[in-house]
């Protein structure tokens, strides 16, 4: 059964007032253990343990949106997490700053995101009980692709905190690094994507009565989102010159037959060894910031059920895939090949996601307007070149 724990260790930080600081001392915990940490499995230096931490957790209270602790809400709640996560400038300066909320109401969707995280090499933070308790989370076991056993470290210990000035990379509240941690553990395994993790009915409202954490996501299809290396790529493609290659449906295919020989996911190979053909589209980037990607997509009638792959935009290797059985999904991706699609990483109410793209469209008064091809829903944005 593989587990996957963040490369840089994590060790346990109590909350200062047991009372109010559990967010924050999972955020000290996580802040540290990017910039001070040492890998998985290797013990501290004695300089390394004593450095104190960058953050301390009353100064991460006063970076929240609102740093008063008020009963009967939430002290730290989701969005103020995320904020002081990537609005760290150590983070910033190492690129770490991609936390997200997820906020669902199925439980094994927030353990497959959470785990997701771990893989990433990254810790996530939890929210469990019904008093909006927050934890970190330092590993998590699989089982057939499916999250069976989380290691968590519980910041809640009114009797082992070093006080606001005693943290340190690895300090007095960590223990020795492997005894004071939880484990949520169900049997048989596959009981635990049904664990209960009522988010209590603490403001704000939107995050009530869903399964709640704190898990990295950096960008899916930005991997060159510093320009300079855009700018060398790209000068560099001017010179070397480009074997001519199967059609992109012929290489997407054969990526994803070498996909499917690593997965080894009997439904995977299925459709990618289906004789359906693939539909193909283009999508570039509505701000004209980020590079485009390719999607592929095809449903097999037969099997009920189809796959999404998204792949780089020149060279079509592959990102990543989603199997679905949305037939309606499938069928709005569908269309011109010769026309592109569009899509942005800016904040969207619903459906932020790259398998929902945009159609480009002119209003009644001529106006450019996006129209999401999934639900007709429209995004306003300015005309931008394609590049």
């Amino acid at each position: 059964m593989p587990t996957h724990e963040p490369t840089l260790a994590v060790f346990r930080h109590a909350s200062d007032n047991p009372a109010f600081d559990c967010g924050r001392a999972c955020a000290q915990a996580i802040i540290s253990s990017l910039t001070q940490g040492v890998a998985v499995g290797k013990t501290p230096t004695a300089a390394q343990k004593s450095q104190a931490v960058p953050e301390t957790q009353d100064a991460l209270r006063l970076r929240e949106s609102s740093p008063v602790n008020v009963p009967n809400t939430w002290f730290t709640h989701p969005d103020e997490l995320i904020h002081i996560l990537n609005s760290d400038p150590r983070l910033i300066a190492q690129g770490q700053n991609h936390w997200k909320v997820a906020a669902v109401t199925d439980s094994g969707e927030l353990f497959e995101r959470i785990g997701r995280t771990l893989m990433r090499g990254m810790p996530a933070i939890l929210n469990i009980r019904d008093a909006d308790h927050w934890v970190t989370v330092r590993g998590v076991d699989y089982s057939n692709t499916v999250v069976t056993m989380l290691y968590m470290l519980d910041p809640l210990n009114a009797r082992n905190s070093p006080g606001p000035l005693g943290h340190t990379y690895y300090d007095g509240c960590a223990g020795d690094g492997t005894t004071i941690w939880e484990v949520i553990n169900e049997d048989p395994a596959d009981l635990l994507n049904s664990w209960s993790l009522p988010v209590g009915t603490f403001p704000p409202a939107n995050y009530a009565g869903k399964f709640v954490a704190i898990v990295y996501e950096p960008p899916p299809f930005d991997p060159f989102d510093v320009l300079d290396v855009i700018r060398i790529r790209n000068r560099i493609r001017r010179f070397v010159k480009r074997p001519k290659g199967p059609t992109p449906p012929l290489r997407i295919r054969e990526e994803l037959r070498r996909v499917a020989a690593a997965v080894a996911d009997p439904q995977f190979t299925s459709l990618v060894e289906s004789d359906t053909p693939l539909t193909i589209r283009y999508v570039h980037d509505i701000d004209a910031r980020l590079r485009g990607y390719t999607l592929a997509s095809l449903y097999d009638e037969r099997l009920e059920r189809g796959l999404i792959g998204a792949f780089d935009f020149a060279d079509q290797l592959f990102r990543h895939a989603r199997l679905t059985t949305d037939r309606v999904l499938i069928d709005s991706i569908a269309g011109d090949p010769a026309e592109p699609l569009w899509w942005t990483q800016r904040h969207l109410e619903t459906l932020f996601s790259p398998y929902f793209p945009f159609q480009r469209d002119k209003d009644s008064d001529g106006r450019t307007t996006y129209r999401r091809l999934l639900d007709n829903a429209r995004l306003d944005a300015p005309e931008v070149p394609m590049r």
